[in-house]
């Protein structure tokens, strides 16, 4: 925010402890929080409050910074409410009618622009869209690769696949898992991962994923007992991110004969799949389709991932062992 702090003649290093401290506010007020200049007494103040607002402090900060400036709201997918994502139109929108040199970069997972723009179908006139994919398991392999080589610790291609099924592609899921497993070896002054090194790195990592992944994972666990964790491996088990209740199914017992478990019924699977859907149950999934189911916070797959790896049941598509013989 320092170029909205200097287009408004706001030093960015001004101290704290002055009696009339100008504080910035970072979040659009009436779509996801305020933005706008907070104060006290005896300081001049712009209230943000309607699109027409940060339309003018727009203007005004490109008339100060020519040609324009980019601004990047990350995590898009969050904002959730049709008529939140209808003011987010509407800006972008006027910002484009009035041409005014802003460039606004929205972050967020989404099988498609559709699903991050529920409302104001021309909007897509303004929008161009880039799909990012998830890394390929090759790409997850070379950050280990360096991160190995930089620490002169050894990581075995068995240990390699494995963190990187887990992290589904994601990588900041490589990149935590990786940090919190070489972390381990070395503090047991090891120059290579050891069986037990990668289980406390597995640990270590449980306790440091984002906060609300596992808060919305233990608010569905506690509405359905920890028995029902399965169903949620199921589904984080295939490859596919939209996953059909038949193959949900067969997961399901695959992941019961791995742990040498009694599945439960498949009648209660349905139930506690629908119930998982519910906004009473957190909405942990989502049904895109009428038999299909997919986690609703597409890192959660990554997460249930890791939470099966702790209890010793190895999700993913491939065999890793098969995979590391053939490397």
């Amino acid at each position: 925010m320092d170029i909205i702090r200097l287009a408004l003649n706001v030093d960015p290093l001004e101290r704290k402890g002055r009696a009339n401290k100008l504080n910035l506010g970072a979040s659009f007020a009436g779509f996801g929080g305020s933005l706008g200049v907070e104060r006290n007494p005896g300081r001049h103040e712009i209230g943000i409050n309607t699109v027409n607002d940060a339309i003018a402090l727009f203007r005004a900060a490109c008339e100060r910074f020519s040609p324009g400036f980019v601004v990047v709201i990350d995590e898009f997918d969050q904002l959730d409410q049709p008529e939140e994502h209808s003011k987010f139109a509407l800006l972008l929108k006027q910002l484009s009618d009035q041409k005014i040199p802003v460039r606004l970069i929205f972050c967020g997972i989404a099988d498609s622009i559709e699903k991050l723009f529920s409302q104001h179908g021309s909007i897509f006139r303004q929008v161009h869209c880039e799909m990012v994919d998830r890394l390929t398991l090759q790409a997850c392999l070379e950050i280990m690769e360096d991160a190995s080589k930089a620490l002169k610790i050894e990581i075995r291609n068995d240990f390699k696949f494995r963190i990187a099924q887990i992290s589904d592609g994601f990588p900041a899921f490589v990149h935590l898992i990786s940090e919190k497993v070489l972390t381990a070896t070395f503090d047991r002054e090891s120059d290579a991962v050891t069986q037990e090194s990668y289980e406390q790195g597995i640990l270590e990592a449980i306790g440091s994923v984002e906060l609300t992944l596992k808060r919305d994972y233990e608010n569905a666990l506690h509405r359905n007992t920890h028995k029902y964790e399965h169903v949620i491996w199921a589904i984080a088990n295939d490859r596919l991110l939209d996953v059909n209740v038949d193959m949900i199914w067969s997961q399901y017992n695959s992941i019961c004969d791995q742990l040498r478990i009694k599945p439960v019924t498949r009648t209660n699977i349905n139930t506690k799949l629908n119930q998982l859907a519910n906004e009473q149950y957190g909405r942990l999934l989502s049904k895109p389709r009428r038999s299909n189911y997919t986690f609703t916070e597409k890192m959660m797959r990554a997460y249930a991932r890791l939470r099966a790896e702790r209890h010793g049941c190895h999700l993913g598509p491939e065999n890793p062992a098969l995979i590391a013989r053939q490397a």
